[in-house]
């Protein structure tokens, strides 16, 4: 197992955190638009909270495909959530988050499938999740909103998705 981080203490973490679940891991410092593998060395990407950080998204799906074997993984905020959608591309754009940084932004699944597909990935599969946040500040606001979105569809609810596509036909 392999983990990519632009930092070295990404990097580091990851690493250890693979290891603490029992995974022998190799972890590399470098960026995520130029990795530094062949084509087709890998046969399952894992991008977890990646892809939210770049604002066009265009050479990393082009990377992705090009040292993918298999498929993509995909975790990212999402944008159907309205606390989510409002947190990350409204009030992280005008004021800043203490926790983000000013390029990130939540994500739709149609989105991230419309960057994907023209690169030859297939048979995509969304799973909504509702990830709990750490912070006090605004657990308020988001349990208001649990309940009164609880009649909601999973996509309008969770904050996040993980979305998995084979390539191929």
């Amino acid at each position: 197992m392999v983990s990519v981080d632009l930092t070295y203490a990404g990097a580091f973490a990851a690493k250890g955190r693979l290891e603490s679940e029992g995974y022998g891991a190799m972890a590399l410092v470098a960026d995520a638009e130029h990795l530094p593998f062949r084509d087709a060395a890998v046969d399952t990407v894992w991008a977890a909270l990646l892809l939210h950080h770049f604002p066009v998204l265009d050479q990393l799906p082009r990377e992705i495909r090009r040292v993918t074997r298999s498929r993509v993984v995909t975790f990212e905020p999402n944008s159907g959530n309205f606390l989510t959608w409002l947190a990350f591309n409204v009030i992280n754009q005008i004021w800043g988050l203490s926790t983000t940084t000013k390029n990130q932004r939540a994500l739709s699944p149609r989105r991230v499938r419309r960057v994907f597909e023209p690169l030859g990935f297939r048979r995509f599969v969304v799973h909504f999740v509702d990830r709990g946040w750490n912070d006090a500040a605004g657990s308020f606001a988001r349990r208001v909103y649990r309940a009164l979105t609880s009649f909601l569809p999973d996509r309008f609810r969770a904050n996040k998705f993980l979305m998995t596509a084979e390539l191929g036909s």
